[in-house]
């Protein structure tokens, strides 16, 4: 439907773009999203300039983009001074309702973009561990088994990563450790894993069938930069960090198994959980960490997204074989 925008000037607008009544058309400013994102993020942030540091562009093209979108008002949205820049009350009431707007746009490009999935019988799934072995690992291969008409889509990155993906719309599901602090997300407890460590197999702590971490006080962390890497990486500093004592942690651009692999050489030791058990080297062992406690998995989905197919993985998920266990509980010792 075209929108048309009566001025005092004889613009107007129509399907996208203004007329100035004798034939000229150029492109609407109010159908370009990033007018109004470069104004919010200036508004929260106080300044075309750090606006501009957030959003990787230049802050000529922020304040180019802004006058511009005042022009096409017709309103000032910003007082400018040399410190910075706020809104006018003007600005304040448009930004509000314009951020409001865009969060709607956002919602309704999601929900889009998993309706169209379930039409197609697709599931797209964040991981951030190893399916080598572990709770998930056993999840996906009975939801394939169940359903082999739908296709599955992994999707490997950090929480953050996952998070983002489920409220563009572009993942339907992911598997985490902790739980989000986002009102548009739900999240579901599964599982539990034991934490373990790696190390190589004629490393001094091989003898024991558990270690402390105050035994890997020394020790050499190898940690991924990327899936679960981060969150590891806060864990070793939040157990062994102290007065003038930073842990020995070296961060890799690699996945699971090539850090076990440096594991194997020699290279240093890696937490990780049960899901590596199934995927280890030969010349690796992995300990249980003795104060420590289990890694708790939550599944975390948009709110809003209505597939079909995201619902019956959970429904797998929450049943008796998933729901809250740990995976090896049964076992005392890792040792092999």
């Amino acid at each position: 439907m075209a929108h048309r925008f009566e001025r005092s000037n004889g613009w107007r607008s129509t399907e996208g773009y203004l007329d100035d009544g004798i034939g000229t058309r150029t492109p609407d400013h109010l159908y370009d999203l990033r007018y109004f994102k470069y104004a919010i993020a200036a508004a929260e942030l106080g300044s075309f300039r750090r606006a501009a540091e957030a959003l990787g562009v230049q802050q000529s093209e922020v304040s180019r983009r802004i006058q511009a979108l005042e022009d096409r008002l017709g309103i000032d949205l910003f007082v400018r001074h040399r410190t910075g820049s706020r809104p006018t009350a003007a600005g304040r009431l448009f930004l509000r309702e314009a951020e409001r707007g865009l969060r709607l746009l956002s919602d309704a490009a999601a929900r889009t973009s998993s309706v169209r999935r379930a039409e197609r019988g697709e599931l797209h799934v964040g991981i951030i561990a190893s399916l080598s072995a572990g709770s998930l690992r056993n999840l996906l291969f009975r939801y394939a088994d169940r359903y082999p008409g739908v296709r599955i889509t992994l999707h490997r990155g950090t929480h953050d990563d996952h998070y983002a993906r489920l409220l563009n719309g572009t993942a339907d599901i992911a598997f985490v450790t902790g739980k989000p602090n986002h009102p548009a997300i739900s999240s579901q407890s599964l599982w539990t894993e034991e934490k373990l460590v790696a190390m190589p197999r004629n490393h001094a702590l091989s003898a024991s069938d558990m270690v402390s971490w105050s035994q890997l006080k020394r020790q050499r962390f190898l940690v991924s930069a990327d899936g679960p890497g981060p969150e590891i990486q806060r864990h070793i500093i939040k157990h062994l960090a102290g007065p003038g004592f930073n842990p020995d942690i070296a961060i890799h651009e690699l996945g699971t198994e090539d850090l076990l692999h440096l594991v194997s050489i020699g290279f240093g030791v890696m937490i990780t959980s049960e899901a590596i058990v199934g995927a280890r080297e030969t010349d690796i062992v992995v300990r249980r960490l003795s104060d420590d406690e289990p890694l708790l998995w939550n599944a975390v989905w948009l709110t809003s997204n209505r597939n079909p197919n995201l619902h019956k993985i959970l429904a797998l998920a929450r049943s008796r074989d998933f729901a809250l266990t740990r995976g090896r509980s049964d076992h005392t010792s890792y040792r092999r």
